[in-house]
């Protein structure tokens, strides 16, 4: 029982210290620079004690919980953002950090993909003004920069049809 309320609470509350650590615009790697040691532990006991019932027969999973499974997810969704204003800002320059920027984003649309099409993300990512989009709003101004293919268009297409998403709030 213990578990399962510090889950809930990692979910619920490392989102907000996620936005307080990105809130200024000059912080980045929430994951390494500013992850309190406590998620950290509570991630970990949770992975443990899902590995330790992955012998249970699962049900599959056609909805989605009321949060987001992963606590770090709008970190993600910053970081994603950071990178789609850097190829804004450098053009279609070179680089390393350039180079770098495109492979994060390619990176980033397939975790999105997966999360959604494992119901791992609750459907309030796709409101109008939430970082996510933001980030996909930006993201289409670059994405000839990055190329990703058809990881794009399968984003797009889920990201068009969001309201068929609802049905995860069932």
């Amino acid at each position: 029982m213990f578990l399962y309320g510090g889950t809930n609470y990692r979910r619920m509350v490392e989102p907000l210290d996620i936005a307080e650590f990105y809130r200024d615009g000059k912080n980045r790697d929430y994951k390494k620079q500013g992850r309190s040691p406590h998620y950290i532990l509570l991630e970990k006991w949770q992975k443990e004690d899902a590995a330790g019932k992955g012998k249970m027969k699962k049900k599959e999973k056609k909805t989605v919980d009321m949060m987001t499974e992963d606590s770090c997810f709008w970190a993600d969704v910053e970081e994603a953002l950071c990178a789609v204003r850097l190829l804004k800002q450098k053009g279609s320059g070179g680089g390393g950090e350039f180079s770098e920027a495109k492979n994060r984003l390619v990176v980033f649309q397939r975790y999105v993909m997966e999360h959604i099409e494992n119901f791992a993300v609750d459907s309030e990512i796709f409101l109008g003004e939430s970082s996510f989009m933001v980030w996909w709003k930006e993201f289409q101004e670059v994405a000839g920069i990055v190329g990703s293919g058809s990881s794009s268009l399968e984003l797009a297409e889920t990201i068009a049809s969001w309201p068929r998403w609802r049905r995860w709030r069932r």
